[in-house]
């Protein structure tokens, strides 16, 4: 009954391009995600919102290509859908994108394949752990 609440929220953002346009982005219930340009009704569902975070992006250099890329590889329908939080993630990354916080990491095409033919394997190191004691 906790989670019964939560439905109702949806976790979006609004992104203006340089020409004007008007992207609106948010992963759906379902888990697959959506990306609009100039939606109907956006002035409607922008008045009933609760603004989270806003920034200026104009000096960033996203691209409505990376916010695409984006949006596929974020996209996940599962029997159970997404859950509140997913949703939320995902609008905070996509946040963090188009604000320059953080970078698209595209997966190069030969990645998972192994190493090319006749390369050397480098040994992987043990990595050091810290441990924390309470």
């Amino acid at each position: 009954a906790l989670g019964q609440g939560l439905d109702h929220c949806h976790y979006y953002l609004v992104l203006e391009t340089d020409a004007g346009s008007m992207l609106v982005t948010e992963k759906l219930g379902d888990g697959s995600c959506c990306l609009a340009v100039n939606p109907e009704h956006l002035s409607d569902r922008k008045s009933l919102a609760r603004l989270l975070h806003s920034a200026d992006c104009a000096r960033t250099s996203v691209s409505v290509r990376d916010l695409k890329v984006f949006c596929n590889q974020s996209t996940r329908q599962t029997p159970n859908g997404a859950c509140p939080s997913d949703r939320q993630i995902y609008a905070k990354n996509v946040f963090k994108l188009a604000s320059g916080t953080a970078r698209l990491v595209r997966k190069a095409k030969c990645a998972g394949k192994g190493p090319a033919p006749g390369a050397a394997r480098a040994p992987i190191q043990p990595q050091a752990r810290k441990s924390h004691s309470r």
